[in-house]
């Protein structure tokens, strides 16, 4: 039983100390995008998304997703 509370009182500092090194990074870091971001075309990107969704293709009979 006591090595049960050792293990539980280990995970949770251990689950504290991660999720506090997360929260720990500058603002600014998070904001930075690198610069291929910029040249997404996101009209585009959506459209095929959209098309792919409507349009699966399922079973390994793929006719267009290689065009």
């Amino acid at each position: 039983m006591k090595s049960y509370k050792i293990i539980l009182v280990a995970v949770f500092f251990g689950t504290l100390s991660v999720t506090g090194s997360f929260a720990t990074g500058s603002p600014d870091q998070s904001k930075k995008e690198p610069a291929w971001v910029k040249n997404i075309p996101t009209e585009k990107v959506i459209e095929w998304r959209r098309y792919i969704h409507q349009n699966p293709e399922l079973s390994y009979e793929e006719m267009f997703t290689s065009e």
